[in-house]
């Protein structure tokens, strides 16, 4: 905490003190210990602060005689009492905070006195009370508070205590300066004259930097000085102007020590402990604290006799020796004949007042009563809030640690995050400890419970937390998180989740965009890239008034002569049409609609508007350079032709004193970067609307590219702009690992190199985190909305990694999917990096080598759904494999025997024929596909697996079976087998996105479920058919309070939504009498509760209900429930769902060509032999099996494998091994070596029969 408060110091474990001075005599750290070794070193600031500060048992002023009362005080919290202040004193109002301190002094005193003195137009209107007597008495008043003194470069101390205007005639009384004809005004660098042309003496241009910190560049004419050449060369002393600006305030007491004007004004920044300032440093930049003192300075050095100063906290931010200043500043007011009011906590200014008025005895509706009166002493004797403050500050001793309640030392990388008796979903009241500041890996069994510990016990609990600390109007905006169920979470710190979704990703997302890494990209482009003429394509040059003249003198016809006074800023500009008003300008147009600027229309503060001021309108050949420079003056530099009657925007010529293309003279403005965004107005093109392609409302593969912006979907002037020679469009087109070779190359000099400085640093590092998470592939215009899961994942794990956060909870799903084995280690290495920076890495994980490299391992079991949801062993990884019951540590055991359970078929006659595929980096001549074979394709992340399996094979045979597919990515020729007759992608979509989706419905068990429970004696007797017990009918049996989804969702308004069991039928769908029938003695609803595996024993007697939950079980996913609704299942769970409803199918089906991406994803390694298994069988029934797939034992597994590579992006596409798995195990390749491993001691063990597999 930094603080200067006696109290919170001498409470403290340990004191760092900085000094021993303000400014250039501070920086150094003077102490570091214990408060109470602090104590005894009297030459530390610290000790000085921690002395006992006692009230004087006397007034030193005696009894005052003047006063000034309020009468009938009841505004606000004020419960209307009278009270008398007075003067001639120092009076300090004190009291807990919102008693009403400020509502007295301010509100009603100083309103009240200023007004009565003539000051009205700037005072508000006093809060109620019956009146003020001994207004008379009071000459002139005061408020000193802590208000900003400026908020620009132009306010200094020089120009605040009015030394400067004696400065000034010092300098033009100089004999230089008499012969340069150079008055006081050409030293000041407010006005035209003296000061620098180019900056307007600012000495400086800031650079908006948007979210970096803005650029600060030194005037290149000036040199920073401010001035110009010849007002420069006058010295006065030897100074010039510029090194007067550059004194401290103590500087220039000692060089003017001579000049009494300047000590009388510069003299009380001295005394209140602001001699360290520099004359010319902006007001803008000085502190609270510092620009109250400076109010109380330029107080000091003015005429007091009759005068109140009412002071609103003026210890603010300052330490004990800058308190003692101030004191004896109040002080010095008074013995100059003035009275001070002053609001204050501070004890050590309270107890050397004169007199004190405490408030109280609380805050809010508790205060506004005046509690106590008197002195310092008279009150320390009081028992009040104030009064026992100041006796306990009169004997406050630092206490010595050994004195203290003892405090426990909390080693953040020892503690854990811990978790007690959760019973979330099928949770079995876990407790368990995660160790933070480390990688901590969760596996199990499918189905065990994983993701319900690491994502909706430990992150929801800590989101849920985080967003319980916003207010509920900011809790609106937000996702809401349930609280789970569980009796205690401790140690949670703030979390994020990295799951593997993409539909957070927006339809305009792109990898750029995601990674944040088109914010820096587009500043670079904006603030330093080279503008180009859209029409002549030219670099730009700045254009003189004089040509602009010229050109809008030259327009034919008639025009409107606009100035561009706001363009696309966000804002109400009451002050521009107020401004423009006085100035004679009557009309402006405002986001394309003609206003009166007398009577401006109310814009929205947070909408983006454009305001174009109307100055001329009619012909103008006979216009006037006046009314062209005031055009200019108006428009900021710019001035803007629209033709009269003609369209706005598109047709509007734009001349710019700033830049001006040197052939068709056409200005283009200083662009920033939301013009490098085809999702804004500015930045799309106009023809495309950002889309780029002819037809918007087409697909990529069936639309010609935009031919006004040729597929950049940019407009024209960002278009143009180059950046190292290269337009926007060209390096988003650029993949990541390229981008990041690019952006490293980047060279500026002078101030482009300062500005650029910051967003090309950022921009190569979040490039090198992509990179590093293996995604360097990727180009940076892909659309987010086009990657996998896994990739999405990783994508978001490179923007965290960029972020910088320390102390974080990352809790990731899978994050090795996708990745091929061989890059598995960089992921680890940029997991590792979090962990490095201070975060805990909590993931789900299946992955053999991510398993091992963790540094805690939990493993949930020992089965899936029911049988789970506890944990089975835990600790290093090295105990947990080896720990008997651990069923990863026996699967993981087991590996290479996985990866032999199939006798390999190698190749087949027929074959699945594409010749040149070339879509996206394609680059294959001819490639074969045997059918009635398991056939995988593999390779590393981004070498086109998913192109060529996805986009060019599945389209392709399902148009040649003359089946509906979209058009096939670019090839010459497929050939397909007679044989073939159908192709089906059996991907990781959704079955379903609500509760009346379920595994019942979609495998089709559920008619005959429903079938038995009609045929049940009390459904016969009651007349109740099939329908009677379906959940998805109004005529059947379902619950009407929920109408048969079994929860009810409530929405909480400004609060999360919060979904519960139907009361009425107890989430079970149904109402009672259709419960009351039973079938084996469950009810309907009690089936829907049962898991595939229960409902095996249950159905054993009726084969078409068995059939599918055997393959369900098989697939390993029996923990589901048949009346799970299928929004709740994985990606993965859904894939194997339609896995098992083709399974079920039979001989029914025909020979088909099944596509599958990763399916293994979300499976434990004992259920991939159960996978592996379930594909057998399809091949052995006739059908052809292509997989997408990165897992050891399944590309072990196959018939044939097809290795794309070597690498990812342009240097993939290739086919770098092909053929059984053995031989491309003897192929050094990335794939060929991971599979050389496996192999490498070859258990063989045959394949049980399908049925037993399943």
């Amino acid at each position: 905490v930094v603080e200067h408060d006696a109290q919170i110091i001498a409470a403290a474990d340990r004191v760092i003190e900085l000094g021993p001075g303000a400014g250039a005599q501070g920086g150094n750290v003077t102490f570091d210990g214990t408060p109470e070794k602090a104590a005894k070193r009297p030459e530390l600031a610290t000790a000085r602060a921690l002395r006992p500060i006692a009230p004087p048992p006397a007034p030193s002023r005696g009894a005052h005689a003047r006063v000034v009362s309020v009468v009938g005080a009841r505004g606000h919290n004020l419960k209307g009492f009278d009270v008398e202040i007075p003067l001639d004193r120092v009076v300090a109002i004190t009291g807990p905070s919102g008693s009403g301190k400020s509502s007295l002094a301010t509100d009603i005193l100083y309103r009240s006195i200023a007004r009565h003195l003539g000051m009205g137009a700037d005072v508000d209107v006093p809060i109620a009370h019956d009146r003020i007597e001994g207004l008379g008495l009071v000459r002139d008043i005061s408020l000193v508070d802590q208000a900003p003194l400026g908020r620009t470069s132009r306010g200094n101390a020089a120009t605040y205590s009015g030394a400067w205007n004696r400065v000034r005639a010092l300098f033009a009384a100089e004999p230089e300066a008499a012969e340069r004809r150079l008055g006081p005004g050409a030293f000041s660098f407010n006005v035209e004259g003296g000061r620098c042309d180019a900056c307007a003496g600012e000495g400086s241009e800031t650079i908006e930097m948007q979210f970096l910190a803005d650029v600060v560049l030194v005037c290149p004419t000036c040199r920073g000085a401010r001035f110009k050449p010849e007002v420069l060369a006058v010295r006065h002393r030897e100074k010039s102007v510029g090194d007067v600006l550059a004194m401290t305030v103590t500087e220039a007491l000692a060089f003017f020590a001579r000049d009494p004007a300047i000590v009388r004004a510069l003299g009380p920044l001295t005394k209140l402990g602001l001699g360290y300032l520099t004359l010319g440093q902006p007001l803008s930049t000085l502190s609270g604290g510092e620009a109250q003192r400076l109010k109380l300075a330029r107080a000091l050095a003015e005429t007091k006799k009759g005068k109140l100063f009412v002071l609103d906290e003026p210890s603010a931010g300052l330490h004990e020796d800058e308190v003692d200043l101030v004191a004896r500043a109040l002080d010095a007011l008074v013995v100059g004949g003035a009275s001070v009011v002053v609001v204050e906590h501070d004890l050590s200014l309270i107890a050397r007042a004169d007199w004190v008025i405490e408030l109280g005895p609380g805050g809010g509706a508790a205060g506004g009563d005046v509690v106590a009166r008197g002195t310092p002493a008279a009150l320390a004797r009081k028992d009040t809030r104030t009064g026992r403050a100041l006796a306990e500050r009169a004997a406050m001793i630092p206490e010595a640690p050994a004195r203290r309640a003892p405090r426990a030392a909390l080693d953040v990388a020892t503690s854990g995050i811990e978790v007690t008796h959760a019973r979330e979903h099928n949770l079995k009241d876990v407790s368990c400890t995660f160790p933070r500041g480390s990688i901590v890996v969760v596996t199990g069994p499918s189905g065990s419970g994983k993701s319900t510990l690491a994502f909706d016990v430990v992150f929801a609990e800590g989101q849920r937390r985080f967003l319980e600390t916003l207010t509920p109007y900011a809790r609106q905006f937000l996702p809401s998180m349930p609280r789970p169920d569980v009796d205690r979470v401790v140690g949670v710190p703030p979390a994020i989740a990295l799951e593997q979704r993409t539909a957070r990703a927006g339809s305009t997302s792109t990898v750029a965009t995601v990674t944040e890494i088109a914010q820096y990209l587009r500043l670079l482009y904006a603030k330093v890239g080279e503008p180009h003429c859209p029409t002549c394509d030219v670099p730009v040059v700045t254009s003189s008034p004089a040509e602009v003249f010229d050109r809008v003198r030259a327009a034919k016809g008639e025009h409107l002569l606009l100035a561009p006074a706001v363009s696309a800023r966000k804002g109400t500009y009451l002050d521009v049409f107020a401004a423009a008003s006085r100035a004679g300008i009557k009309r402006a147009i405002v986001d394309g609609a003609m206003i009166d600027t007398d009577a401006p229309p109310r814009l929205k503060k947070t909408v983006e508007h454009s305001i174009d001021l109307v100055m001329h309108e009619g012909a103008l050949r006979d216009l006037g350079r006046e009314a062209i420079d005031r055009a200019l003056s108006w428009g900021k530099g710019a001035v803007t032709l629209r033709a009269v009657g003609g369209k706005a925007a598109r047709e509007d010529v734009l001349l710019s004193t700033l830049r001006a293309c040197s052939r068709c003279g056409e200005s283009v403005p200083e662009l920033d970067p939301r013009w490098f965004s085809f999702a804004t107005k500015q930045g799309q093109c106009p023809e495309c609307e950002g889309t780029g392609l002819d037809d918007p409302e087409a697909g990529p593969e069936d639309s010609d590219p935009c031919t006004a912006c040729q597929g950049s979907r940019l407009a024209p002037l960002p278009r143009a702009q180059r950046l190292a020679g290269l337009r926007y469009h060209e390096a988003t087109s650029m993949s990541i690992d390229a981008a990041h070779a690019w952006a490293r190359r980047l060279m500026f000099s002078g101030d482009r190199a300062k500005i650029a400085e910051a967003p090309q640093k950022e921009l190569v590092r979040r490039l090198a985190f992509v990179e590093d998470v293996g995604l360097g592939y990727l180009a940076l215009d892909r659309l987010a909305a086009s990657l996998s899961g896994g990739e999405m994942q990783r994508l978001r794990l490179a923007a965290q990694l960029g972020s910088g956060l320390t102390g974080a909870l990352y809790v990731l799903d899978e994050p090795t999917i996708g990745l091929h084995p061989r890059d598995t280690h960089r992921l680890l290495s940029n997991l590792r990096g979090l962990v490095d920076m201070g975060s805990t890495v909590l993931m789900v994980e299946h992955d053999a080598d991510t398993i091992r490299a963790a540094d805690h391992l939990v493993d949930l079991g020992p089965t899936g759904g029911r049988g789970g949801g506890r944990i089975v062993s835990a600790g290093p990884p090295s105990a947990v494999l080896a720990d008997p019951a651990s069923p990863t540590g026996r699967a993981l055991a087991e590996e290479k025997q996985t990866a032999r359970l199939r006798t390999c078929l190698g190749a087949s006659d027929d074959q699945i024929v594409i010749v040149e595929p070339r879509c996206h980096n394609l680059k294959i001549d001819r490639v074969s596909f045997p059918t009635g074979r398991l056939v995988v394709v593999a390779g590393v992340s981004g070498s086109g697996k998913s192109t060529l399996v996805t986009r060019v094979l599945f389209p392709g045979v399902r148009r040649a079976l003359g089946l509906e597919a979209p058009a096939p990515g670019a090839h010459k020729k497929i050939t397909v087998p007679k044989s073939l007759q159908r192709a089906l992608a059996v991907d990781q979509s959704p079955i379903g996105r609500t509760p009346r989706s379920v595994p019942a419905t979609f495998l089709g068990i559920y008619d005959e479920v429903r079938k038995l429970f009609a045929n049940a004696p009390d459904a016969k007797v009651r007349g109740y058919g099939p329908a009677r017990f379906s959940f998805n009918t109004p005529k059947g049996g379902r619950c009407p309070a929920c109408d048969g989804q079994g929860v009810i969702s409530h929405e909480m308004s400004f609060l999360p939504d919060v979904t519960t069991a139907c009361e009425a039928c107890g989430g079970t769908r149904y109402e009672p009498s259709t419960l009351e029938v039973r079938y084996l003695g469950l009810n309907i609803g009690d089936v829907l509760d049962l898991s595939a595996e229960e409902a095996l024993s249950v159905f054993r007697a009726h084969p078409r209900v068995v059939a599918p939950l055997e393959i369900m079980v098989g697939l390993g996913v029996g923990y589901l429930k048949l009346g799970q609704g299928s929004h709740t299942l994985s990606g993965g769970e859904a894939q194997r769902l339609k896995l098992a409803a083709e399974l079920a199918g039979g001989g029914r089906t025909k020979p088909t060509l099944y596509v599958l991406d990763e399916p293994t994803t979300g499976l434990h390694w004992s259920d991939v032999a159960k996978l592996i298994g379930v594909l057998d069988q399809l091949v052995r029934r006739g059908d052809t099996v292509v997989v997408i797939e990165h897992h050891p034992g399944v590309v072990a597994a196959a018939d044939w494998v097809i290795e794309l590579g070597p690498e990812g992006g342009n240097a993939g596409g290739r086919i770098v091994a092909e053929g059984t798995p053995s031989a491309v195990a003897r192929r050094a390749t990335a794939t060929g070596r991971v599979l050389a491993e496996l192999l490498s001691s070859e258990r063989p063990k045959s394949l049980p029969s399908p049925r037993a597999a399943l």
